[in-house]
């Protein structure tokens, strides 16, 4: 069960999700208009992360209220929602593994510190997407629901929803194969399978969606979809970000590098490798690797999920570091021959 909050910490969070978002939003740079996207029921990129501007055109027109005044005000209002809900998510699963609502409130603050570098502070690509805190929301939910609940249903559901939000819902079998030891238990191997088949029957709803939006237009629906993957376009990316990681574009490496407000420094430490989330650190290079050549690795806000996969790795990496100090320390107080 989700542990019961009191009313200063409500508070905490509704100040902090609230006055982020706020931040982010009128920081960003917005290349399309929120309404645009509303009208057309599509989101960047590659008309696939339709959901939350579907909903919010839907729910505009059902109040019959102004795309132009109420756009920005909905977009606000997930983002907000969005981070409120991460923090609680955040606070029950570090209490539940630590039985420390300290070392909660310390995974918090890291998770505030994150989103205010990567989406505040940098101005590498920082454009703005109503889909982004929804997608590390989407993720935090399903990382504590396999955790704690474990029902396959649900799980599909929600690898179901997150794809047609953002596209980095693959990451979700993922993870469960990882948090759940599918190299060693078969029945999650079948149950990390079936959250494949629902991230690619999502997909397919996506593709025949976009047809649905191309089918008066002339353009073919396959075409637009594997756009992205054109081989000249990424291979040029994957020149400048290889370019970025070596230091040969200085001002932009240097912007890369405070990527997590350089929290990525931990993970050198071998504390951090030692607790059933430590293998997220490879899940996270892996999402790295993709972006090297179909991102902009200077785009910091392409990493949602990993910010999530960060604070609990560095949160557990310190939480197992202060337990064994502990121990040594009362260990030595045993051993030690008393004072004459």
């Amino acid at each position: 069960m989700i542990m019961p909050l009191n009313l200063r910490l409500i508070a905490f969070f509704i100040f902090t999700s609230c006055s982020l978002s706020y931040m982010h939003f009128f920081n960003a740079i917005h290349i399309w208009p929120q309404e645009s996207f509303i009208e057309h029921r599509i989101g960047a990129y590659f008309e696939s992360r339709f959901l939350l501007y579907t909903l919010n055109g839907y729910f505009l027109d059902l109040f019959n209220l102004s795309y132009e005044i109420w756009a920005g005000h909905l977009a606000l209002a997930w983002d907000c929602l969005s981070l409120f809900l991460i923090q609680l998510i955040i606070l029950n699963i570090i209490k539940k593994e630590t039985g420390s609502i300290a070392f909660s409130l310390f995974g918090i603050l890291i998770f505030l510190y994150m989103i205010f570098f990567n989406y505040i502070i940098s101005k590498n690509y920082n454009f703005y997407y109503v889909y982004d805190f929804s997608s590390i929301a989407f993720y935090s939910f399903f990382i504590y629901l396999s955790l704690y609940y474990n029902k396959l249903w649900i799980l599909l559901t929600i690898v179901f929803i997150g794809t047609l939000n953002r596209e980095t819902a693959f990451l979700m079998p993922l993870t469960y194969f990882i948090l759940k030891d599918g190299v060693h238990d078969k029945n999650v191997l079948k149950k990390s399978f079936l959250l494949v088949l629902a991230f690619i029957l999502a997909k397919i709803i996506v593709i025949y969606y976009m047809s649905l939006i191309h089918s008066g237009d002339g353009n073919k629906t396959l075409d637009s979809v594997v756009t992205f993957l054109d081989t000249n376009d990424n291979s040029m990316r994957l020149i400048r970000n290889l370019e970025i990681v070596f230091f040969m574009l200085p001002k932009i490496s240097i912007a890369f590098y405070t990527a997590f407000g350089f929290l990525w420094i931990f993970l050198f430490g071998k504390d951090f490798f030692k607790n059933k989330f430590s293998p997220l650190i490879y899940l996270a290079a892996l999402y790295f690797l993709l972006m090297m050549f179909v991102g902009n690795i200077d785009e910091l806000r392409v990493y949602n999920e990993v910010v999530i996969m960060l604070v609990f790795v560095i949160t557990f990496g310190i939480h197992d570091f202060d337990s064994r100090s502990k121990k040594m320390q009362h260990e030595t107080s045993i051993v030690a021959p008393p004072c004459l």
